[in-house]
């Protein structure tokens, strides 16, 4: 929220047979051109490690959408 200057996020936890997920959504600027994404690439290292997934897109209608997803 700090960085992004959003004013709304919404995170959703689904835990179904074989698969735990986050998503996280926010209203904010996006990304940009932020010089440091540490934060970002340890989340994908560590889903990738236990076959999971991880992403970061423009949300709709502006902001950011962060997806982690990894086997139960």
């Amino acid at each position: 929220l700090r960085h992004a200057r959003a004013t709304q996020v919404r995170v959703t936890i689904s835990a179904v047979t074989g698969c735990v997920s986050v998503e996280v959504v926010d209203d904010g600027l996006g990304l940009g051109h932020a010089p440091r994404r540490s934060g970002l690439e340890n989340l994908r290292t560590r889903a990738e490690i236990v076959g999971g997934s991880f992403s970061v897109t423009q949300a709709v209608g502006g902001g950011t959408r962060l997806f982690w997803s990894v086997p139960a």
